[in-house]
């Protein structure tokens, strides 16, 4: 379950050990994430090109905390479907339901090796050290943003 920033200690620990889904109306808080959900309160896309970098980062941050609160919401409900479903495969209005099996297997490496499990692959570190050190290999670069928080020290 994804933890919300809560605005005070006791509001996240009664949040955390009471509530099983993310984002609910049982809280004064979650009741109030999802009114802003429900009324898609923020950023106009459209106007993005219009924004600073500032307003830009300050809904970057909503958008991707209430992305987290979605997915963990989604999670939760998928869980639900799963433990309601009584075959591999339903029906239900116009979803067709599956259960997916992975398998992850608990093996230290020299079991794997010893059962033949261990398959050659490029060491992606190792090349970067040589690519800086000048050593010609082709590659292309891709940039993307990262965003952190920056907690103020009061």
């Amino acid at each position: 379950m994804t933890k919300l920033k809560a605005k005070s200690e006791s509001q996240l620990q009664h949040h955390n050990e009471k509530h099983t889904v993310p984002i609910h109306t049982q809280c004064p808080y979650c009741k109030e994430d999802m009114e802003k959900l429900i009324a898609n309160e923020g950023i106009d896309p459209v106007k993005i090109p219009n924004y600073t970098k500032e307003e830009l980062v300050k809904f970057y941050n909503e958008v991707r905390d209430t992305l987290g609160v979605l997915e963990a919401t989604r999670q939760e409900i998928g869980k639900e479907i799963l433990s309601r479903m009584k075959t591999d495969g339903e029906v239900v209005s116009h979803s067709a339901l599956t259960k997916g099996r992975r398998i992850d297997f608990q093996i230290d490496l020299e079991k794997a090796r010893e059962l033949g499990a261990i398959k050659e692959m490029i060491d992606t570190v190792v090349l970067k050290k040589l690519h800086l050190k000048g050593v010609k290999i082709p590659h292309t670069i891709t940039e993307y943003l990262m965003v952190r928080q920056i907690e103020e020290k009061e």
